[in-house]
């Protein structure tokens, strides 16, 4: 009985082992796209838009 519950807790240990290194790799992964998402805006904002009520006869 007191293998089969030694057992039972290696296994959970494991597992929150696990999750954490799950957890770990999704907070990375959050931060490189948030890091792309600012690039991308910081470029955007160096590109001036014509606003659409100046654009007229464009052909298409």
């Amino acid at each position: 009985m007191k293998e089969t519950r030694k057992i039972e807790e290696m296994k959970e240990m494991r597992e929150l082992e696990e999750s954490e290194k799950s957890k770990d790799n999704a907070v990375k992964c959050d931060r490189e796209i948030d890091k792309f998402i600012q690039q991308i805006q910081l470029n955007a904002k160096k590109c001036q838009m014509d606003p659409f009520d100046r654009l007229e006869n464009i052909p298409y």
